[in-house]
Order: C-alpha cells, then sequence, then structure tokens
C-alpha cells in the first residue's frame, strides 16, 4: 500500500491516527504511513520516544544522526586503550591460535543477522 498522497496534504498530519499493537515481545511494528513520513528505513533509522508530561503524550521522531545512539562509555574506553598501547607496546601479544581455532569450533554453523529484530531468546 503506498501512501504518495500524504505528502500532498500537510493538514492531513494534524488529525492523523494511527493504531499499532504490542507483541507478546514489547515490540510494535511502525505504520507504513509513518515509516514513509518519517523516512524511516528497517535496521538503519533510529527514533526517539520524547514524554511531554504536561500533555500526558509521547512523541516520536525520527533520530537526525546516528552519534546518539554511541554508546557514551564506548569512546573514552577506546581512547583509554590506545593510550594504554601506545605506552606499553611490550603489553600486546598475539591472540592464541588454539584459542581461536576453539571459538570458531564453537560457533560453527551459526548465523546472525546484526539488523534483524530481537526475538523473545534474545
Amino acid at each position: 500500500m503506498d501512501f504518495h498522497y500524504l505528502e500532498l496534504m500537510p493538514a492531513v498530519f494534524e488529525s492523523l491516527e494511527l493504531e499499532a499493537a504490542l507483541t507478546t515481545q514489547d515490540q510494535i511494528t511502525v505504520p507504513a504511513a509513518v515509516r514513509k513520513t518519517l523516512n524511516l528505513r528497517g535496521g538503519k533509522s533510529r527514533v526517539i520516544f520524547q514524554f511531554r508530561p504536561k500533555e500526558g503524550v509521547f512523541v516520536f521522531k525520527r533520530a537526525e544522526s546516528s552519534a546518539t545512539s554511541e554508546d557514551p562509555a564506548l569512546r573514552p574506553f577506546l581512547s583509554l586503550l590506545e593510550q594504554d598501547m601506545q605506552s606499553h607496546p611490550s603489553r600486546l601479544t598475539l591472540f592464541p591460535s588454539r584459542s581461536l581455532k576453539k571459538a570458531r569450533a564453537l560457533v560453527k554453523g551459526v548465523s546472525v543477522d546484526l539488523d534483524g529484530p530481537l526475538t523473545g531468546e534474545d
């Protein structure tokens, strides 16, 4: 179903109300009209839910930058790691090939879709 006509009628959005069901895994599917309007792409886009207590509502909007989704501890940790590697290069060692072989054997035949939705088992 294509909602191209929505782009031509911005006044419709003032009164447009869409419903989505919550799954047993506490997930929702964003309605197609919303995905198209916000230009959301499955597995790539991020969204923000903003609570407005005076109105008692949440506002759902597209996240503008992927930088906001970065773990705030990651960059400082990587900087610390880099400094330590530069200060103490003698501490760097090769990963044991025996351990690598064992790790590969443990995950043999396992495929992971990093962009796929989480299931109740995740």
